[in-house]
């Protein structure tokens, strides 16, 4: 019995079951996640460590050469990167893409586990992340007020912070930009001198007296107690009041002799500034103009995150009715706020395809109860849908929506087809019953065959790495489980509905739909195709040159990884020549911000100017020098505006040329930093032994970049230099003074950097205390020349003067530090001024074959053309890969090698159509209309196999060949233009664009919508030419078999 059949007989169980598919398919769609990208297994791993007052120089040799060693014996490792700049060290470690993150996860931390004792001790405790989409703000918040920006970073921690941070799915929320409470003991080194205490015994004075030590245990009156030895500070006049010293010389002790008996006690007032203050750290953060906090907002894993944006404003809005009335929040950066619009114009483009489908379908049919079945199969197909992927453990992101909104088109297909088939046979005088059941059972096997075609495009995207594998698999599993479902809704609900609908009717208006527009199209294809039979010779030769022609427009599409999408928001970094200070940064950024508030779009601007003093790993990888700045910058809703955020981005580019600064702008914080972080734009590694060669190569290379119109922000990882005042010892001195080298260094960095003795608690708050010389606030080269230091072994001196002890040198050293698998190189980096990899590929081709290179030297090329390169071979490999699959499944239905090839001609017939298509729309080649491309294998197959199986049909009943494919055609073209016109208008919303979230689907859209529309006109026309001329009129008819049988 058939499924068919078996519906048929039970339609109140069929009623059940749909009932019960509603029921826990809206159940499913409640408990869906909604994200923007699916969960990525990506499997790179940063260990990010902060270094506070270090050169590149120094951070290479203490901390990154450390990590990469610890690093570089995992099993799995494909490549280990690493950048040393300024207080930061950052190692990437790319694993082979079948490594588990996880599994790549614990390897590094063990690993990372044995350097507790090798890192120096000022370095922080390294970072270990692993780099998901995911990790991205959910949220970016300016908090702005009336207080200084000292007193608004502790109200934000104490009131913003802990109430955000309980927002049920937040993680965490980290502050940028903020100013802590400091105490900060001033001494005058003059006045140490004089009463001959050494820096460094002030330290250790106010380190083991602000201590509180565990005892042990004791019992006293039967009673255990804990003992605690100590004291602690509770405010700065305390510390203004300690003891650090006797002067037994004071004068007015002296008096008869007594000055022993009545000591003169030296405070800490008596020889430091004792002085509440704010950190130094934090760098100048601004929104519009007025000083500003940035809050960054991240979700738990596994949260939903529109559902936790939903409740961190609800948070806010308390906030800002409660203590907080007074402040000012501006939400900078809405992740959600794209997610839900993405979805909204998803749902609609959906809702609009359908729409447009059935409109067809009445066209067609000009039956409205035809057209009521249809329209119930498709929400009930769609509802299906979301309970395979409720137990598939997918969310609804913009890759699975953009599933399901291909899918649409795709939904009606098998339901037309079974329609069609009943209609046709009810037309003809059987029965509702009758029609329904043969009708269904007719086709059954073909739409069996046509589904899991389209399938099998599907299935080699679970053996692909990559990038392009992770983002489309999603992708590929909602496709499929809309088409499962459509095909289950096809066989069962679909025969049902006409069983009983179409009994309702009284009679058909036969001679109505004879004359309709279908009967008429009818007969001009049929004329058509006798046309065509008769010089089947010159149809091959047009045909074959139309495919020629369109493989001719490859080279001129432009090649692209992915497209960009307009979140209405762009992020800038500035950066100046290393050694800038502070002040003229934040003059150049003050340029930047008027040209900005001159453009229409712009609504808030967000600057960060230096130091974000925050553990942050993504503010740690922006802004983090006096010389560099970031920028944020929100622009108004799509809707409201005429420019796209990439044509805003060229235009501040261009604004901006003039502006002593290298400026980088990107217009996506998305797919496009996700890409930017594995390779975005091109990336030059030059690699040799000879650093200065490497240097003269490096410069040569930037300046034939830089004149090129393809590239814009040429960078060179050589290129920006640190100036450097090198304090070279006197090794004789330093030994005469009871001094090191590195006691020296030590106390140098104390000198200018402080160090902290302490902390005090103060309103259930951790107030450091930084022990400096009053001298540091204000300090030159000469006046730390003269400043006299002693040997930290000797409690009383000597102090000697710093000059007298080192040779200050002004020097530079590399600003940057590159290397790749533990060697160094040097990277010159590029964007794209159009988004076109292919251009600008050759341009740079023509760039390297005028550089010469020196024996043993070298240019790799990575960076977007690596990416591409690999998803590209990925992709290739998917495509032959389904090519095989789809053969397979045919020959195993048609049982027959031959008629599987002769369906398959209809896929080189789409690639003319999605050539076309591409260029004509000026869309480049990218995953996405490569994934396009794959779909097509298992789509445009399905009409050639309704038509081959029906020809196959009639010969079995002893039809000769020609008048087979004639009655074939005719009798099956209504059916192919139904489901080929529905896929078409269901993508046309996709593949105009239609508003946000719809950039990663539109150029596969247009890529299935061209070859679909060649494909079907073709296969109406060339297969049965092609079919014509292969069958050999010898050919017994049972030997030809099909799906019907």
């Amino acid at each position: 019995m058939t499924l068919s059949q078996l519906a048929i007989r039970r339609p109140v169980t069929i009623a059940m079951i749909v009932v019960f598919v509603l029921l826990f398919g809206f159940l499913s769609l409640n408990r869906l996640g909604l994200d923007l990208l699916p969960k990525l297994n990506v499997p790179f791993i940063t260990v990010a460590t902060v270094y506070p007052n270090t050169d590149a120089l120094t951070v290479e040799e203490e901390v990154t050469k450390p990590i990469e060693a610890a690093l570089g014996t995992i099993d799995g490792l494909k490549k280990l990167e690493s950048y040393s700049v300024e207080n930061i060290s950052i190692v990437v470690a790319q694993f082979h893409w079948t490594t588990p993150v996880s599994q790549a996860l614990e390897r590094v931390r063990a690993n990372l586990d044995q350097l507790v004792t090798v890192l120096p001790q000022a370095a922080q405790e390294p970072l270990v992340l692993t780099f998901d989409p995911a990790q991205l703000p959910l949220m970016v918040v300016s908090v702005s007020g009336p207080e200084d920006l000292l007193e608004l970073t502790a109200r934000v921690k104490e009131t913003v912070i802990p109430r955000l941070e309980r927002v049920p799915g937040v993680a965490q929320a980290s502050i940028l930009g903020g100013r802590d409470k400091e105490i900060h003991i001033n001494y005058d080194n003059e006045k140490l001198r004089a009463h001959n205490i050494s820096p460094t015994l002030l330290e250790q004075f106010l380190t083991y007296q602000n201590m509180v030590v565990p005892g042990g245990v004791m019992s006293v009156d039967d009673t255990r107690y804990y003992i605690k030895t100590g004291m602690r500070f509770q405010s700065a006049d305390e510390l203004r009041e300690m003891i650090i010293g006797q002067n037994l010389e004071a004068p007015e002790n002296n008096v008869f002799g007594l000055g022993a008996l009545v000591p003169q006690f030296i405070r800490l007032g008596d020889v430091a500034d004792v002085v509440e203050t704010s950190s130094r750290e934090g760098g100048i953060n601004r929104t519009d103009g007025k000083p500003a906090l940035v809050v960054r907002l991240f979700k738990q894993a596994g949260e939903n995150t529109v559902a936790v944006a939903d409740r961190v404003k609800g948070a806010l809005a308390e906030l800002e009715a409660g203590s907080g009335s007074d402040l000012d929040y501006f939400i900078l950066n809405d992740q959600s706020q794209f997610i839900r619009q993405s979805i909204v114009n998803l749902e609609h483009n959906g809702l609009l395809g359908a729409a447009l489908a059935i409109l067809v379908l009445f066209l067609f049919l000009r039956n409205l109860q035809t057209i009521t079945i249809i329209g119930f199969a498709i929400p009930l197909s769609v509802v299906l849908t979301f309970v395979f992927m409720y137990f598939g453990k997918l969310t609804l992101n913009l890759m699975t929506l953009g599933g399901l909104a291909l899918g649409v088109g795709m939904l009606v297909d098998n339901s037309i087809v079974v329609l069609e088939n009943i209609y046709r046979l009810y037309r003809e005088g059987k029965d509702p019953e009758a029609a329904s059941l043969e009708g269904s059972n007719q086709v059954a096997a073909a739409i069996t065959a046509s589904t899991l075609t389209t399938l099998a495009v599907f299935v080699p995207l679970a053996y692909v790495g990559g990038l392009a594998g992770e983002l489309f698999k999603e992708l590929g599993l909602t496709v499929s489980f809309s088409l499962l479902a459509s095909l289950l809704v096809a066989l069962t609900v679909v025969p049902v509905l006409t069983t009983r609908l179409l009994s309702r009717r009284e009679g058909l208006a036969h001679e109505a739909i004879r004359a309709s527009f279908t009967d008429r199209l009818q007969g001009w294809y049929t004329g058509l195709l006798q046309g065509l039979l008769r010089r089947r010779g010159q149809a091959l030769i047009i045909t074959a040159g139309l495919l020629l022609v369109s493989l001719a427009l490859v080279p001129r599409l432009g090649i692209e990884f992915l497209p960009p999408m307009d979140q209405s928001i762009l992020s800038m970094e500035v950066r100046l020549p290393a050694g800038t200070p502070a002040d003229r940064t934040d003059e150049v950024v003050g340029e930047i911000e008027e040209i900005l508030w001159a453009m229409p779009e712009v609504k808030h601007i967000n600057a960060q100017i230096g130091n974000p003093a925050t553990r942050d790993f993504l503010a740690l990888l922006q802004a983090s020098d006096t010389n560099m700045a970031q920028l944020l910058v929100n622009l108004t809703e799509p809707s409201q505006r005429d420019r796209t955020a990439a044509q805003l981005a060229q235009e501040i580019r261009e604004k901006t040329s003039h502006v002593p600064a290298r400026i980088t702008v990107n217009e996506d914080l998305t797919i496009g930093a996700f890409t930017g972080f594995l390779g975005g734009g091109i990336a030059l590694q030059i690699r040799g032994n000879d650093l200065d060669t490497l240097a003269e190569l490096s410069n040569q290379l930037v300046a034939k970049l830089e004149a090129s119109d393809t590239f814009l922000q040429v960078r060179s990882s050589l290129q920006e230099e640190q100036p450097e005042l090198f304090l070279q010892t006197n090794p004789a001195r330093a030994l005469q003074s009871q001094l090191t080298s590195g006691q020296i260094g030590l106390a140098v960095r104390n000198i200018l950097g402080g160090v902290q003795v302490g902390t005090i608690s103060k309103d259930g708050r951790s107030i450091p205390i930084i022990l400096q010389p009053k001298e540091a606030l204000d300090m030159g080269l000469d006046d730390l020349l003269r400043f006299r230091i002693s040997s930290p072994t000797s409690i009383q001196g000597p102090f000697i003067q710093l000059g007298r002890l080192v040779q200050a040198n002004k020097t530079t050293s590399p600003a940057s530090i590159r290397r790749l698998n533990r060697l160094r190189v040097v990277e010159v980096t590029a964007q794209l001024r159009e988004n076109d990899v292919m251009a600008a590929s050759k341009e740079l081709d023509k760039i390297l074959a005028d550089l010469p290179l020196p024996p043993d030297y070298e240019i790799v090329r990575g960076g977007i053309e690596e990416l591409i390169g690999e998803s590209q071979g990925d992709l290739l490999f998917v495509l032959l890969l389904a090519l095989v699959l789809v053969y397979l499944v045919m020959a195993s239905q048609f049982e027959s090698l031959v008629h599987p090839l002769l369906i398959m001609v209809s896929v080189p017939l789409a690639a003319i159509g999605s050539f076309w298509a591409l260029w004509l729309t000026r869309t480049s080649l990218g995953l996405t209309s490569m994934m396009g491309l794959i779909m097509l294998a298992g789509i445009v197959v399905n009409n050639a196999i309704v038509l081959v199986d029906y020809i196959n049909l009639l010969r079995r009943e002893g039809v000769p060949p020609e008048e087979a494919v004639l009655r074939a055609g005719t009798v099956r073209l209504r059916p192919i233009l139904m489901t080929a016109i529905t896929t078409v208008l269901g993508l046309l919303p996709l593949a105009l664009g239609f508003g946000e979230g719809t950039e990663i689907q539109a150029p596969l859209a247009i890529t299935v919508i061209g070859g679909l529309v060649t494909s079907t006109v073709l296969t109406l026309f060339i297969i049965p030419v092609i079919y014509v001329s292969v069958t050999k009129k010898s050919t017994p008819t049972k030997e030809l078999t099909g799906l019907s049988s």
